[in-house]
């Protein structure tokens, strides 16, 4: 490989990594995610009891944790969905919505490791998407963008920001 192949290459990552991190990028990134977390919520805080018997599928919670865990999760999804849209503490919102991507992501190898066969629960309690591989590999590109938002959201369009005089 010769030198101007390998600073092409790394002109290029860098070019990418500056686009993936510009601030339209990373507001639409989090437009995006705070989206999917208040719509995930929505069916399973109406509807706590199904979404409980959903967790139930994984056999990951203990029974008698299930509504506890089910009530948490529905309401710690929307609050980091409407935080992250509003970019009030953001980065912590999209440090929750990073934690709550990797215990799905561990559910969902869990499951498939183990052969179940089982709805994810992720958007309405009475049945959806499978546990697959194509839930995890849409999974974890929400935990790369959680992670981008993490790591270089500078409040572009956030209520924070405002208050806060930045520019």
């Amino acid at each position: 490989m010769t030198m101007t192949t390998t600073a092409h290459r790394h002109k290029r990552q860098n070019l990418i990594l500056a686009l993936l991190t510009s601030d339209i990028v990373l507001f639409l990134l989090r437009i995006l995610l705070g989206v999917l977390f208040i719509y995930a919520s929505y069916d399973k805080i109406l509807n706590p009891h199904q979404f409980a018997i959903s967790i139930r599928a994984y056999k990951i919670v203990p029974i008698e944790f299930s509504n506890l865990f089910a009530l948490m999760l529905a309401w710690s999804e929307m609050i980091a969905g409407v935080l992250i849209i509003l970019g009030i503490f953001t980065k912590q919102a999209a440090s929750a919505i990073f934690i709550m991507l990797g215990m799905f992501i561990s559910a969902i190898v869990i499951s498939i490791v183990r052969g179940l066969a089982i709805d994810c629960g992720c958007f309405r309690s009475d049945g959806g998407h499978a546990v697959d591989f194509n839930l995890l590999i849409r999974d974890i590109f929400f935990l790369i963008a959680a992670y981008l938002i993490i790591r270089h959201d500078r409040g572009y369009f956030s209520i924070s920001r405002l208050f806060s005089g930045s520019r």
